[in-house]
């Protein structure tokens, strides 16, 4: 007992030694604040005085100093005006070009004869050949001779030939009809204007004209691009221009549909599938112009989305919804017609009377396969005898009996009747009533202009459940091949080495991505040879062996030592992928007019049906209204851009147009990509969901600020207003908050309007010096500025116009934006063989080189102020530059001015810059002003006139323990800390920004740079128990005491509970932000045997091999008949193997190569709204702050940080003690944007709710001369006979347009 009670003392004693002597080490790190103030000062002081003497940055102020009294106030509102008038009179060159375009084909085709047996020859798109890397088009005469195709970077770098013309033909035309063949040939004659459109205006993009008939002819001539379809099958070409929407806004005035889809017990099975095609076609020839209701009936009239009841606008996303509803469409017994289109009338007479909707045509769209009767009283009760309402007819399926009812409906109201008997003919027959619809501008003769919103070109892929899905089988398989093909590769080198070196390092070499190596290997057989290359993952499995197998082994069986080197090798070029310049998409607005046919009558031959054939009757002469097609010309958006340069807008300074629904046309923050693909809704993102106001509504609640300059500009008012504005930056992880000076007028003769927004105080003030070109040329030598080759100019600005450089015409070519300067400067100046460009109403002739007075006079200036020798940067007569520079781990110097000039110094040896991962800072971002760093740099000097921007890439500390891991050493010249700094001209609050500086150190000399200066001041930051920080402004760490893979890393992550405190202290603010359009990725819910990977693969296995066991028994079949050579034209073709046949129906070998990697995640894309916050610094104060964080329920046990701000840098220090006697759990702060989720009644709101708009200018529903044209469709009955014959020439897509031919045209 005695034993017992002594053991138990001494085990107390020992614990509260323990105890004391934790407390006397957390006693120990009593923090003075005082003594941290002095430190921080020191620290700040070092770094501010190395920066500024590094860059120069004293002796760069002193000579912009000396023009200080040139910065003025300049009138953003006249800024405004010149570019809203460049960009009309650019307008208005295109608006010509169409004209020209549309007159020409009038006068063509009214001079042109009918010839039934015509044939002709022209270019397809389709047809391109590629030889000796030549690309060519053929024609249909394969004797003619292929015309050569070239790069052209005004059409999107295109293949083209800018003498010809080419045709699209969509694969439900028969382009061997006799009325296709016609207008091909007589379109023809339009190449030559065509060009001339091109010679009159040298920026022009693609021209072209759409046939009534389906028939695309496009200038210049070109190849057909594809979408990727992550796919081994061939994409279908379902394009048809009739469907584009610039054709339609272009054929008919806006319009309001209500569908009416008959869901009674007849309509199952194959005509419900028709019925709700048509449907789906129906809203597919719908514009952001049109309003659509959708409705189902039988007994009772529903709509087809719960939701979407009444008219509402036909953008995106509600033809999206109804599209959805039509996969819960039950059918029932009965049906009342009468209810259905009484409510399909109600809807359209209450909108018309309220002024909603589009004002303008009318209709009904019904959709059934038969009517009991006329119902003649409903028509008469509500559209009769004015009509204002046309009445569409679709009768669905092949064996119906009772046509004659829904003909009339359509014959007596104005539309037209169409009979669907099949899924093939659905988007040939739905858009016959557009030609209906365009009568009234036919019959008025008018020439009326359309333009629609923002598109991408055809071959862009769009995102929706197949493409994202096929996209991420694409790359699975792509990674299981990599993984198996890499494996076996290293297996197979180690053991080729094993006989000379047992412990040879070549089994950890890893791929190089960017050099290519031609190792000789042997295969395993010892019989044959094939090249190693070293490839990226997805080249690897692209390219085949010389075999042509894909060789593979069992993951299981690779060795962990290549295991994990491939997965470096794996995240080392995912990481890289993510560093690339972010993929860019074309975009355009098309400009449109309708091509009318100028005949007024047209006589046809009758056509009737004796015993199942039809049989010529009498000639008969009728009145038409007919639409020949729709011209247009793409207006590249860039284009608009060229003429609102950033150069003139200044940093942070932006521009953007909107059109008359709101929707952008361009803008900063306008973003259609996601992963490769196009968002579904990028032509419909509203100019309120990306200017956001610096506020706390909630999500779709409309600022008052934002919504009254939308609303200005819709009204094509000028005026201007100053806002409060959040904007997020860099990937969305960090935000600026700031006042936005808005101005806005409209674009005259168009439906856009035109704004620039530029940053309060500083956005209103230029510096107006320049450097006199053509006074100075013969006295001063500007070359001497641009010496060397440590400079860099904008890569996209336009400095200078060479001469013929859009028309393709023969001209001297540089390499890179510097040597066309030096050219400029050597050559062009001399000579004076240049022009300055002006504004004008008429195109610029390129006659001569054009040059931006402005710019290249603000470039020559900045390169003579910014040229400093380094030995002249310092003051102090002691200044010793290459101590410093090994002192502080200094890399590079840069600086970047407002006129898009970058100097750089490199202290690197060219080896060192060769090893690094990616390009010198200096080279990746070369575009000055448009850069993210020297917009937050100039941002931060409102906040801090004196401050160094320090900032690292994001997760660089995770990044750097990759490359440490894979190199096995600790010296790592990828990992940087970059510190800007701005330059500011001027007095007082009247101040502009000239010039950025920048400084480049490495992370390991600045991290030992402060853990030395903490160690001379005694603040505890080397000790294991306390936590360093150094976080910049938007609170991303930048210095980390112990754990470099914190760096780069959000504070809030790390600590959250530090963080908190700080923005209740008021030292950071929390920023609420809206992303609205964001993407959100749900997991696939799968089930079945799929859902079990390991099931799933089992089944896979079976299946394949009893695929592959059919396969080789019919080859062995086919050997016995034909002899052995089956056998290798089967190897060599279909990858068989005669003596093993499991692996002929395997994907990756003779196992089913890494099973485990079948338990990936499948995701499925869709777009949403989502929220998130961000943190910017706000409190500057020397004044530190301490205090302590109490972890859990326990009072007793906290544990004490002190923040204290660091002059001179966007940085705080955050010293944190923690207690290891606690188990403190530190709070973890997301920056991650998380999806925003409404509830069902708050989702209908937002779908129906409209915001304001303005419509169309014109309105063409009604001509009086339309009563003469009988044309509405034809009633026919065919036999059973005929039936089944006609269905087997509908197997073919050329009968299928001659059946179609038998409508009148």
């Amino acid at each position: 007992m005695n034993i017992t009670v002594i053991i138990m003392m001494m085990i107390m004693i020992i614990l509260q030694i323990m105890i004391s002597g934790t407390k006397c080490a957390i006693d120990e790190f009593i923090l003075d604040e005082e003594i941290i103030r002095n430190m921080v000062k020191t620290f700040g002081r070092e770094l501010s005085s190395v920066g500024t003497e590094q860059t120069c940055l004293g002796r760069i102020e002193e000579n912009f100093q000396r023009f200080n009294q040139e910065v003025q106030w300049f009138d953003g509102n006249k800024m405004m005006d010149d570019m809203r008038n460049d960009v009309m009179y650019m307008f208005n060159w295109k608006k010509h070009s169409v004209e020209r375009i549309a007159n020409e084909s009038e006068r063509i085709a009214s001079n042109h004869t009918y010839d039934k047996n015509m044939e002709i020859d022209y270019y397809n798109v389709k047809g391109v050949e590629i030889k000796d890397n030549n690309h060519y088009l053929r024609s249909l005469d394969s004797g003619s001779r292929p015309i050569k195709l070239t790069r052209n970077t005004n059409f999107d770098n295109a293949y083209v030939n800018l003498d010809h013309s080419a045709i699209h033909v969509p694969v439900n035309v028969y382009d061997k009809s006799p009325d296709v063949v016609n207008d091909i040939k007589w379109s023809e004659h339009l190449t030559q204007f065509f060009k001339n459109n091109l010679a009159f205006d040298p920026s022009l993009s693609w021209q072209f004209f759409g046939s009534a008939k389906g028939f695309l002819r496009l200038y210049p001539a070109t190849s057909w691009r594809e979408r990727d379809s992550y796919s081994d099958k061939p994409l279908i070409d379902f394009y048809d221009c009739r469907m584009r929407p610039w054709y339609i806004k272009g054929a008919a005035s806006p319009k309001d549909i209500v569908i009416l889809l008959d869901t009674s017990g007849s309509m199952t099975g194959v005509r419900k599938s028709i019925g709700q095609n048509v449907v789906e076609y129906i809203l597919d020839t719908l514009t952001d112009d049109d309003y659509v209701a959708a409705l189902k009936f039988s007994k009772t009239v529903q709509p087809i989305h719960s939701c979407l009841d009444t008219l509402v606008q036909a953008n995106r996303k509600n033809i999206k919804e109804i599209k959805q509803g039509l996969s819960d469409v039950k059918t029932n017994e009965l049906v009342d017609f009468t209810a259905a289109l009484s409510q399909a009338f109600t809807i359209l007479q209450r909108f018309n009377r309220s002024g909603d909707g589009s004002q303008c045509n009318q209709a009904i769209m019904l959709i059934t396969d038969g009517a009991p009767g006329t119902y003649e009283d409903v028509f008469r009760q509500f559209n009769w005898p004015n009509i204002p309402v046309r009445v569409f007819t679709y009768l669905i399926g092949q064996d119906v009996t009772s046509h004659s009812e829904v003909y009339w409906m359509a014959c007596h109201n104005r539309g037209y009747y169409t009979h669907v008997m099949n899924r093939a003919e659905v988007h040939e027959q739905v858009q016959k009533y557009i030609p209906v619809m365009s009568r009234p501008i036919v019959l008025s003769g008018e020439r009326v202009f359309s333009w629609t919103p923002i598109y991408a070109p055809t071959y862009e892929t769009e995102l929706n459940e197949n493409t994202w899905k096929n996209k991420q089988n694409y790359e699975k398989i792509n990674r299981l091949r990599a993984q198996a093909r890499y494996a076996h590769e290293e297996l197979d080198q180690s053991l080729n080495n094993a006989d000379t070196d047992d412990d040879n390092d070549d089994i950890d070499e890893t791929i190089d991505n960017t050099e290519e190596s031609e190792d000789t290997l042997m295969t395993n057989n010892g019989n044959r040879k094939r090249k190693r290359h070293h490839q990226s993952i997805d080249d690897l499995a692209i390219n085949e062996n010389d075999d042509g197998n894909v060789v593979s082994i069992p993951y299981k069986q690779i060795p962990f030592r290549i295991q994990q080197q491939y997965q470096h090798q794996h995240q080392q070029q995912q990481q890289n992928q993510k560093n690339m310049k972010k993929k860019s998409v074309s975009l355009y607005t098309t400009l449109a007019t309708p091509v009318f046919d100028t005949r007024n009558y047209t006589n046809i031959t009758k056509r009737i049906l004796i015993k199942n054939v039809y049989q010529d009757a009498e000639i008969e002469t009728i009145r038409i209204a007919n639409l020949l097609g729709v011209a247009g010309v793409d207006i590249p958006i860039k284009e608009i851009e060229k003429l609102t340069p950033s150069f003139k807008l200044g940093v942070n300074g932006y521009s953007f147009m909107i059109t008359n629904n709101g929707y952008l046309l361009n803008h900063p923050d306008l973003r259609p990509l996601f992963d490769g693909f196009l968002k579904p809704f990028y032509h419909s993102v509203d100019m309120s969901e990306v200017e956001l106001a610096n506020n706390t509504l909630g999500p779709r609640e409309p600022d008052p600020y934002i919504e009254s300059i939308r609303g200005n500009m819709i009204n094509r008012t000028h005026g201007w207003k100053k806002v409060a504005v959040k904007v997020h930056i860099d990937e969305m992880k960090r935000v600026i908050t700031r006042v936005n000076h808005y101005t806005h007028g409209m674009i005259g003769h168009t439906p856009f309007s035109l704004a620039i927004a530029l940053p309060e105080p500083y956005g209103s003030y230029r510096l107006t010096s320049q450097v006199d070109l053509r006074m100075k040329y013969r006295e001063e030598n500007f070359t001497h500025y641009f010496r060397g080759n440590q400079w860099r100019v904008h890569p996209e600005w336009a400095y200078c116009d060479n001469p013929h450089q859009i028309t393709g015409q023969p001209q001297q070519s540089f390499s890179t934006p510097e040597e066309s300067i030096l050219q400029f400067l050597t050559n062009d100046l001399e000579k004076q063989n240049f022009r300055w460009r002006t504004s004008s109403i008429r195109p610029k002739v390129y006659e001569t080189i054009l040059c931006d007075k402005d710019l290249i006079q603000s470039l020559v200036l900045d390169a003579n102020l910014t040229d400093i020798p380094t030995e002249r940067c310092s003051s102090n007569p002691n200044y010793r530059d290459e101590q410093r520079i090994k002192t502080f781990g200094i890399v590079s110097t840069f600086v970047a001015t407002r006129s898009g000039l970058t100097r750089f110094k490199d202290y690197r040896s060219k080896d060192e810059i060769k090893m690094l991962d990616d390009l010198p800072f200096y080279h990746k971002h070369d575009r000055a002003i448009e850069e993210t760093y020297y917009k937050r740099t100039v941002d931060f000097y409102t906040n801090n006139k004196d401050a160094f921007v320090y900032f690292v890439d994001f997760d660089a500390g995770e990044q750097h323990e990759r490359r440490v891991a894979a190199t096995h050493s600790r010296y790592d010249s990828n990992f940087l800390v970059t510190a800007t700094h701005a330059l500011f001209i001027g007095n007082l609050k009247h101040s502009s920004p000239v010039a950025v500086v920048g400084i480049q150190f490495r992370y390991d000399t600045l991290h030992e740079f402060f853990l030395n200066t903490t160690n001379k001041f005694n603040v505890p930051c080397t000790h294991l128990d306390v936590d360093c920080y150094l976080i910049d402004n938007n609170a991303f760490i930048v210095l980390s005491n112990h754990k470099t893979n914190d760096v780069g890393k959000f504070f809030g992550q790390i600590d959250g509970d530090i963080l908190e405190e700080l923005v209740t202290s008021g030292i950071y603010q929390r920023v609420h932000l809206y992303d609205y359009q964001a993407i959100c990725l749900d997991a696939e819910i799968v089930s079945g045997p799929s859902s079990n990977p390991y099931l799933y693969s089992i089944f896979a296995l079976v299946a394949k091999m009893l695929k592959s066991f059919i396969t080789w028994l019919g080859l062995l079949y086919m050997n016995i008949l034909y002899g052995n050579d089956v056998w290798s034209m089967a190897e060599k073709t279909y990858n068989v193997r005669q003596d093993n046949w499991m692996e002929m129906g395997l994907p990756f070998g003779s196992e089913y190569t890494m099973i485990t990697d079948l338990d990936d995640n499948q995701t499925i894309a869709r777009p949403c709204d989502k929220e998130f916050d961000l943190y910017e610094m706000i409190n500057f104060s020397t004044d530190g702050q301490s205090k302590d964080i109490v972890c859990g329920e326990n009072p007793k046990c906290s544990r004490n940080f002190l923040a204290h701000y660091i002059p001179h840098t966007n940085l705080l220090l955050i010293i944190s003690v923690n207690n290891p006697t606690c188990n403190c759990q530190k709070k973890k702060l997301s920056i991650e944007p998380i999806e925003i989720k409404y509830d069902d009644e708050k989702q209908c709101q937002l779908l129906k709710t409209e915001k304001y708009r303005r419509r169309p200018a014109g309105c063409y529903n009604y001509h009086p001369q339309e009563k003469e044209i009988r044309q509405c469709g034809r009633a026919y009955t065919l036999s059973s006979t005929t039936t089944w014959l006609l269905l087997l020439l509908l197997s073919s897509s050329s009968s299928l347009s001659l059946i179609l031919s038998i409508d009148y045209n």
